[in-house]
């Protein structure tokens, strides 16, 4: 239906990135605090469970953090991907409809003179290590512009890996920086010039964004990573959004607590531990049932659904030391095996090797 109404994607390649980052954002990083606010101010009494107000108030502070993001980046842009409306603005409406409504807190967006005039919110993320942009080489050919090239910053880490896999699967040219997490680096002004959200533990990042921009830009390169129709696009994005929601976060919450932990001073949870591995778990059973039907994720190609598990699952078969969770699934460890060994991922292990 893109040809009736107004255009919600963008116009170019690289509007569309822009929204696909800021859908990423609202899902991963402005709606779960809301959400919190939502069920614990609107529905607890309904739904016969007590009201945590301890969530509450953290929920609100890190709701709050985030609208601050977006009342910076709406004082440049008139809608968060630009100044078009996109579906990055409408996918706000409904619960920030319930935050200056039934839930109270109305002077969250009131008192933001930016996203106030907008209504719709931007979302902030709390912690990324990836950003990317485009730098002129600086070298011009004759009839030729100016060469532009991609380049990924932290690329030993494990969310720029997916970018940097989908890079080497469409066989664009790219180059990297390299930010050092573990000293923090991307609290360093240069950085943040790019990455406001510079902060670590790393929750969450626009690594999925970004794979999705190249996906779209260089779709004539090598394999067609998004699907051939609008159906299997369909389930390639319901499939990246289940790595993003259902996937990653306990996954995350094992790789910080075992893997990075005793590294960055503090100490492991081993209830969290537990409980993620339960989580886990239960998603992975998931994933074998869809798979004893598709050899992939979103169906019998290979997408970025797929490509979006193999940096933190290298983890979770390595460092994390938690390798059954996968070879115990009989059709997940067929798609582990098969991911895996793809010449693209066995060329970014090999030259950007786990920093752990």
């Amino acid at each position: 239906m893109r040809s009736q109404g107004p255009d919600l994607l963008g116009k170019t390649v690289e509007e569309r990135g822009q929204v696909e980052q800021w859908l990423d954002v609202e899902a991963t990083t402005y709606h779960p605090p809301l959400l919190n606010l939502t069920l614990h101010i609107m529905f607890a009494s309904v739904m016969g469970f007590p009201s945590d107000e301890k969530l509450i108030k953290e929920s609100e502070e890190k709701l709050s953090a985030v609208l601050d993001v977006y009342e910076a980046h709406l004082s440049k842009s008139k809608y968060l991907a630009g100044d078009f409306v996109s579906l990055a603005d409408l996918a706000h409406l409904p619960f920030t409809d319930y935050l200056v409504g039934p839930i109270g807190k109305a002077y969250m967006i009131k008192d933001r003179k930016h996203v106030k005039i907008v209504v719709l919110i931007e979302i902030t993320v709390d912690d990324r290590i990836i950003a990317f942009k485009f730098d002129n080489t600086g070298r011009r050919r004759k009839k030729r512009k100016e060469k532009m090239v991609l380049t990924i910053y932290a690329p030993l880490f494990a969310s720029s890996k997916r970018a940097v896999v989908t890079l080497v699967e469409k066989g664009v040219e790219f180059e990297t920086v390299n930010v050092d997490l573990m000293k923090g680096e991307q609290r360093q002004p240069e950085y943040m010039a790019i990455q406001p959200f510079g902060k670590i533990p790393v929750l969450v990042d626009e690594s999925r964004a970004i794979m999705r921009y190249i996906a779209e830009k260089y779709r004539s390169q090598g394999p067609d990573l998004l699907g051939k129709t609008i159906e299997e696009r369909g389930q390639v994005e319901q499939w990246l959004d289940v790595e993003a929601t259902s996937y990653h976060p306990p996954l995350l919450a094992l790789t910080l607590n075992i893997v990075f932990a005793p590294l960055m001073g503090f100490p492991a949870d081993e209830k969290v531990i537990k409980e993620s591995e339960e989580k886990l778990g239960e998603v992975l059973d998931v994933y074998d049932a869809q798979l004893s039907k598709n050899e992939y994720l979103a169906g019998d190609f290979v997408s970025l659904a797929d490509l979006a598990h193999l940096p933190f699952t290298e983890y979770l078969v390595g460092a994390i030391g938690k390798g059954y969770m996968i070879k115990d699934r009989k059709h997940v460890s067929a798609w582990w095996d098969k991911i895996s060994n793809r010449a693209a991922w066995k060329e970014v292990s090999e030259k950007y090797a786990l920093p752990v």
